[in-house]
């Protein structure tokens, strides 16, 4: 009997010595698999750029276009848009910085779209815009 228990309380003993171990290293990260140590790092702050320019006709002297539509049509800010002042000048705000394509509309002028990069907190990109009598 006496073989028994000792036989039973060094299992018993080697049986927690090894649960010891188990939960030791569980909770020492550096033993754990890569994708169970890996903590999710915080989201990398998206930047922004604001987009602006200017929108005029094709004449030799150049001049504003008032209430051209300036529209971004792809990328992550689908739909921001501005009208034009009667300068021509226009100003998006909040334009992620990705390749974007946008696109110019305006009364009486032929529609036009470009596509570019918005590489800096601020982009300016102009667009010359052709009268639908020269198209």
């Amino acid at each position: 009997m006496t073989r028994r228990t000792n036989q039973s309380t060094m299992m018993f003993a080697v049986a927690t010595l090894v649960f010891s171990c188990v939960a030791v290293a569980c909770s020492d990260a550096s033993l754990m698999a890569p994708s169970q140590t890996a903590m999710p790092s915080p989201a990398s702050p998206i930047e922004i750029s604001t987009l602006s320019g200017y929108v005029t006709d094709r004449a030799e002297a150049p001049a504003g276009i008032l209430g051209a539509t300036v529209t971004v049509q792809n990328g992550l800010i689908v739909g921001l848009s501005a009208v034009t002042d009667k300068l021509g000048f226009y100003s998006i705000p909040g334009i992620k910085l990705a390749y974007v394509t946008v696109s110019v509309t305006a009364d009486h002028y032929v529609d036009r779209s470009e596509s570019f990069d918005v590489v800096n907190k601020a982009t300016r990109m102009d667009f010359h815009l052709m009268t639908s009598s020269e198209n």
